[in-house]
């Protein structure tokens, strides 16, 4: 799928600087009307995109191949991908006291082969399974007009204009299992399994 709809935009309800003793470096927001109308009374800044632009896509596949009579070998495989690039207004109005973009991807695959059948009075499966998963993530916040930027950045040096975190994961997971099931009769069935992973 893709998603290219508009990030929500919030209502600026009140003004509650993060430092109370900054107030008076960002006027413009003090004195900002608060919003007095129905859910879609919004503001935003005037220029940035604020589209999504995230998407998703999944691969499958199985292949079932009749070895024996008593084995049936089987193979699924799968590969699922998400991107996701947004900027979201935070603050409610036309001033950059606070916007976040978010950067994301997510890529998985697996794979699993097994072994199935029946002998006699017993059912069998037998398997290995390996997966590995990568997930990254930024967030990006926009607050130059804030007292935030000012109280962390502030004279002798430059307000801060935005801070950013970065998140990489990796994670490689392997499986071996087996389950094997004796039918005792049509009514009853003793069954077993393990799993290592």
């Amino acid at each position: 799928f893709y998603d290219g709809s508009d990030t929500q935009a919030p209502q600026y309800v009140a003004f509650a600087p993060s430092t109370p003793a900054r107030a008076s470096s960002i006027p413009l927001l003090a004195s900002y009307p608060t919003s007095r109308g129905g859910p879609r009374s919004a503001d935003w800044d005037a220029g940035p995109d604020y589209r999504s632009h995230n998407w998703f896509y999944q691969l499958n596949s199985r292949v079932d191949y009749d070895a024996l009579d008593e084995l049936k070998l089987t193979s699924i495989t799968s590969y699922s991908e998400l991107k996701v690039n947004q900027l979201a207004e935070g603050d409610g109005t036309p001033l950059t006291n606070f916007n976040g973009r978010q950067l994301g991807r997510v890529k998985s695959f697996s794979q699993e082969l097994r072994a199935a059948g029946d002998v006699g009075a017993f059912s069998y499966i037998a398997g290995l399974n390996f997966a590995t998963d990568k997930a990254s993530a930024t967030q990006v916040i926009d607050i130059p007009y804030s007292t935030t930027a000012v109280t962390l950045g502030g004279p002798p040096v430059l307000p801060i204009d935005a801070v950013s975190t970065n998140i990489n994961q990796h994670f490689d997971t392997q499986a071996i299992f087996f389950n094997l099931d004796y039918h005792i009769s049509d009514e009853l069935t003793l069954r077993g399994g393990v799993r290592y992973t």
